[in-house]
């Protein structure tokens, strides 16, 4: 429910369509995505429940990192992106 709270706040602060306040950078976004989504894969061993359920943090925690690392950011090159042709 923190996590939540929290990735519902800094949504509403980044500069992209859906802020409305617009004073986070999409690069500082994403970063605390990766650092979110990162303790959540890892918070079954952090917090000592692992022995009752892993697998749900697991793999949200690394599809929140994998999606943070493909997203789009202004000013940076996508290394998926095709790459431009130049002209002859």
């Amino acid at each position: 429910m923190v996590y939540g709270v929290g990735a519902i706040s800094y949504s509403l602060l980044t500069r992209y369509p859906f802020g409305i306040v617009r004073l986070i950078p999409m690069s500082v976004h994403v970063a605390i995505d990766v650092i979110a989504s990162t303790i959540v894969a890892a918070s079954p061993w952090l917090f000592g429940f692992a022995d009752e359920v892993y697998g749900p943090h697991l793999v949200f925690g690394a599809a929140g990192v994998a999606v943070a690392l493909v997203t789009r950011r202004p000013g940076i090159e996508h290394p998926m992106a095709p790459q431009a042709q130049s002209a002859p």
